[in-house]
């Protein structure tokens, strides 16, 4: 069999498939797997536009021929068959050859990498034994011909864009949400070809700025994941760290890329630093401070007579003090900085009986389990209720079959159920902390009312600075200006305005993605991602009217830090809700101030209520 000639040509891709061709006729087991395989990634490509060049192509057919070869050679070794006059050390004396030889071909290198270094557990320690060359020159070996691989695979990326102005980029969002289900999740974008060798190559390189550079050009989230690597973040000058920071900001908010791309490039930016937060060393830690927009005092119209939305009549003005509200929602970074201080333990911050009792673990189930009574009261009532929110996006099918569950208890059934799904404990992080990178830029959410102000009280207390949570009405006025807007960004809102369940992310996005649905004064992601707390109490029930109607009145009773368990209004529309909740007036939305529900959060105010 004619094998000897692979591994003689390793960079051959003609020999390559020749003999696989030779492999398949053998009928080896599992031979066409990988030919089953090209042809369904084939017609992705083709489907999404990228890197879809008959070269690419083909060099992914020689890739993957070639890994046919490898497997029936290790397959006919292994069940102690012929595998043709094949010396026992040829892999190792071909490697060696392969490393050696100062062929500088691309195509020979990664077809090395694929054969070799891609396969564990073969490590450097072993290239230096096989190869009798000194470690150094082994990374140094390895470091361009990884390089070289990355290189020419990421200019076939980048020539398979090239002249479209970002129309590739919009077209595979659309393409792959008309595909899911109205529960779906978005899929991730397909991972890159040449991921895997840029990543190895990363700690290598001799000249690292000039590396990430390069690689910024064509995938600046990639350049982020490498730059953040410790044996390379060290190695690059503040100058060129504080460009790549800026273009990761600018891609995270670029509406030509794809929403997974400006993803990537926020949660790259993430371990980095972002710039836009400032750190001030207090008396009881570091704190993140969040960049602030301004809002002058003055009248400002709140509440609708349109009659679309309830409890909102009527329309009238309210004065306001000057005031600061957060450019963004409070992100898990900056929340991090409160646990890492003892936040959670310092009973300086929870003001009140209330936030005192929740803080030592007294009652921290009571908002949870009276949400699931009552949810559970209402499809009882009508069991078509939990189909409509499936079918809406609303609900997964999981969720779905759980309330369907908890329908069918009795009422000493569901009581037992919840004691045990939601004791009474103490907390010492939001909801779900440990499921994502505390780091991160998305914004906190699962957090009571309680733990939202003493989270305010302790950054006021780091930085000397009046933070707070907004009221009802600044948050109303932020969103909608005096001009009374509809919507924060305008009259109208589409889906490239905010994180909301038509995007099927179902979760929380990093800060700031979505700049058309910014504000005229830039305060970013009103519309979907999170809903967030105010200050303002609503009543006793969440279902119930509000104890405190409009017109809204500061003074009334309705601004009190002290309300023990009424509930709170909370604002905005979340990734769980449709673009119709993102209405600026929309305050249908209470919650009892211990619960802890996903896609809520908190978003700061500064400044006097006066």
């Amino acid at each position: 069999m004619p094998f000897r000639e692979t591994a003689r040509a390793p960079g051959d891709r003609r020999t390559a498939v020749r003999l696989a061709l030779a492999a398949l006729q053998t009928g080896r087991p599992g031979a066409l797997a990988p030919l089953r395989e090209l042809h369904i990634v084939s017609r992705r490509v083709r489907a999404t536009g990228l890197a879809a060049t008959d070269e690419s192509l083909a060099w992914a057919v020689g890739v993957i021929l070639a890994d046919v070869v490898a497997d029936g050679l290790r397959a006919a070794r292994a069940s102690g068959g012929d595998a043709g006059p094949l010396p026992t050390d040829t892999s190792d004396r071909l490697l060696s050859e392969d490393f050696t030889s100062n062929a500088p071909e691309r195509e020979a290198w990664s077809a090395l990498h694929h054969r070799y270094f891609a396969r564990p557990p073969l490590g450097i320690g072993d290239l230096v034994r096989i190869t009798g060359t000194p470690r150094r020159t082994v990374g140094r070996r390895l470091a361009l011909g990884y390089g070289l691989v990355a290189d020419r695979l990421l200019e076939r990326e980048a020539l398979a864009r090239a002249g479209t102005d970002g129309a590739v980029a919009r077209l595979a969002l659309p393409q792959a949400l008309a595909d899911l289900a109205p529960s779906e999740a978005l899929p991730p974008l397909r991972p890159a070809q040449w991921a895997q060798a840029t990543t190895l190559a990363t700690w290598m390189v001799e000249q690292p700025e000039a590396f990430v550079a390069q690689l910024g050009t064509l995938d600046i989230a990639f350049a982020g994941r490498c730059a953040a690597d410790p044996a390379l973040r060290m190695r690059l000058t503040p100058g060129v760290r504080d460009a790549l920071l800026a273009a990761l900001v600018g891609a995270s908010r670029d509406p030509n890329r794809d929403l997974r791309e400006r993803i990537a490039a926020a949660e790259a930016l993430a371990p980095l630093g972002d710039p836009r937060f400032a750190t001030h060393r207090g008396p009881d830690g570091d704190a993140l401070v969040a960049p602030m927009v301004a809002r002058s005092g003055g009248s400002y119209p709140v509440g609708s007579d349109d009659g679309a939305e309830p409890n909102t009549a009527p329309r009238h003005r309210v004065r306001l003090a000057p005031y600061g509200i957060g450019r963004f929602p409070v992100t898990r970074r900056e929340w991090a900085a409160f646990i890492a201080a003892g936040g959670y333990d310092d009973s300086r911050w929870w003001d009140g009986p209330s936030a005192s009792a929740w803080q030592r673990g007294v009652g921290t189930s009571h908002g949870l389990r009276a949400f699931v009574d009552e949810w559970t009261a209402k499809f009882r009532s009508d069991p078509a209720a939990i189909d409509a929110h499936l079918a809406a996006g609303g609900l997964t099918p999981e969720q779905a079959a759980r309330w369907r569950g908890r329908v069918a208890m009795s009422p000493d059934e569901l009581a037992g159920y919840l004691a045990e799904l939601y004791p009474d404990e103490r907390h010492v992080a939001p909801r779900d902390w440990r499921d994502e990178p505390a780091d991160g830029l998305r914004p906190v959410d699962g957090i009571t009312w309680f733990e939202a102000r003493a989270y305010c009280r302790w950054l006021a207390a780091q930085t000397g600075r009046p933070f707070r949570l907004p009221t009802e009405a600044e948050w109303e006025a932020a969103a909608a200006g005096r001009a009374g807007r509809t919507y924060p960004p305008g009259e109208v809102v589409g889906s490239e305005c905010g994180n909301t369940v038509e995007l099927h992310v179902r979760s929380a996005t990093p800060i700031g993605l979505f700049p058309a649905g910014d504000t005229p004064d830039g305060i970013a992601d009103l519309v979907g991602n999170v809903r967030t707390w105010t200050s303002t109490v609503w009543g006793p029930s969440p279902t119930g009217p509000p104890a405190y109607a409009y017109p809204y009145r500061a003074t009334d009773g309705r601004e009190a830090d002290e309300a023990g368990q009424a509930c709170r209004v909370a604002r905005g529309s979340s990734y769980l809700e449709p673009l119709t909740t993102a209405r600026c007036v929309l305050r249908a939305v209470a919650e009892r101030p211990s619960i802890r529900l996903n896609a809520i959060g908190l978003r700061l105010a500064e400044g006097s209520t006066g």
